[in-house]
């Protein structure tokens, strides 16, 4: 664990501690690690956003956010007690991962877990997030062990129950959160990006708390007294940044993380009513990324397969559509990448059979990207009418 001092930080790890000082580095058992600081670009830019938070910090709704993050962190921290989570049952985590802030776009609050308990089980799950919350390892290991131990749960989720249940020492990182640092010009100095590793975390939660020494040397109308502040002000800075100009012409190749459209996919399906699995077998040795499926009335199931090709194998990925074709309950098959990845696509199967082809959509990865977002924010307005209230 990284704590300030007066020297810089002092690194804990198995007992072995070193101090840092600004700009330097060391080695521990082969692994670096360096000091990031926040520049005086860094600093003038959250002081340019003080003055509208302070406002908004006053406001009802402002007032009703902040609130809600410290009733968040006092019921999670309630239920995720370490003695506590062997005797949770399967409802009690429905409800847990459900309300989390990354899964609101999900009407059925139990999809969350059951998407982790295809990979798993319910007492394997328990196990390792006991360990992602209460193991005595360093943060970057207990992270990347839980990721790779546990399917079905993005970054977002994972780094929300951390922050939820230890905000002093852990950050939430979402697409909000990287926003913000994107606003801040602090992606400079922390990968701004949808998958990170333990020691990418890490990082960022070193930064995030060198801008949360910054809220607290401002004088706002509450303490801020942690990192769940910290989201707070980032929550603000998303809902006033000023629109993203896109360019004039969208390269063809631009890149995209195959994890985030795969995820984006699944959540858009989920909020527009289908059940949703993804990684779904379809012969042996073959998986599909997302499979959305519906059943109407006394007609049977319908069924909708997405493939997300970043890069390899274009002809796996036909292959995969091809063997998803015969499931006679599929009504359209749907290949999701760049624009010059779509083209190559189309021009592969330009001579295989009509039936095959006609069946075959594509979409760009940025526009599944897109789509997410539209309808999270067309969640948060309705939410605002109060249409169903709580009883």
């Amino acid at each position: 664990m990284r704590r300030r001092n007066r020297s810089g930080y002092s690194i804990d790890i198995y007992g072995k501690k070193e101090e840092l000082c600004d700009g330097l580095y060391i080695d521990i058992g082969g692994a670096r690690f360096t000091m990031l600081s926040l520049t005086s670009i860094h600093k003038d830019a959250i002081k340019k956003w003080l003055d509208g938070f302070r406002e908004f910090m006053q406001t009802e709704s402002g007032q009703e956010g902040y609130k809600d993050r410290v009733l968040r962190c006092d019921s999670y921290q309630a239920a995720l007690l370490v003695d506590k989570i062997a005797d949770l049952i399967e409802g009690d985590l429905e409800k847990l991962l459900g309300d989390l802030w990354a899964n609101e776009l999900w009407t059925d609050k139990s999809q969350p877990l059951k998407r982790i308990l295809g990979a798993t089980t319910l007492v394997k799950f328990k196990t390792e997030l006991k360990k992602l919350l209460w193991e005595v390892k360093p943060l970057s290991i207990r992270y990347d062990e839980f990721r790779t131990n546990v399917k079905g749960m993005g970054p977002a989720a994972t780094t929300e129950l951390l922050a939820l249940v230890h905000p002093d020492e852990c950050a939430i990182w979402n697409k909000r959160a990287r926003n913000a640092l994107e606003v801040l010009k602090i992606d400079d100095i922390v990968p701004v990006k949808y998958r990170i590793n333990g020691d990418e975390y890490t990082k960022i939660v070193d930064v995030l708390k060198q801008v949360k020494d910054e809220l607290m040397s401002a004088n706002l109308p509450r303490t801020i007294k942690d990192l769940m502040d910290v989201d707070y002000f980032f929550d603000y800075i998303y809902n006033n940044m000023p629109p993203v100009v896109q360019p004039p012409v969208q390269l063809d190749d631009y890149d995209f993380d195959h994890d985030e459209v795969k995820d984006a996919l699944y959540e858009l399906g989920g909020a527009l009513g289908f059940e949703v699995e993804t990684e779904v077998p379809i012969a042996k040795g073959a998986k599909i990324d997302v499979l959305w499926k519906a059943k109407i009335a006394n007609l049977g199931v319908v069924k909708y397969v997405f493939e997300v090709h970043r890069s390899g194998s274009i002809d796996g990925l036909i292959l995969n559509l091809q063997r998803a074709k015969g499931d006679p309950a599929v009504q359209r098959l749907i290949a999701v990448s760049n624009t010059k990845n779509l083209s190559v696509i189309k021009e592969e199967i330009s001579l295989l059979p009509e039936e095959f082809r006609k069946s075959l959509a594509f979409m760009e990865a940025n526009d599944a990207l897109k789509a997410s977002d539209l309808i999270k924010n067309l969640k948060e307005i309705l939410d605002k009418l109060e249409l169903v209230k709580s009883l």
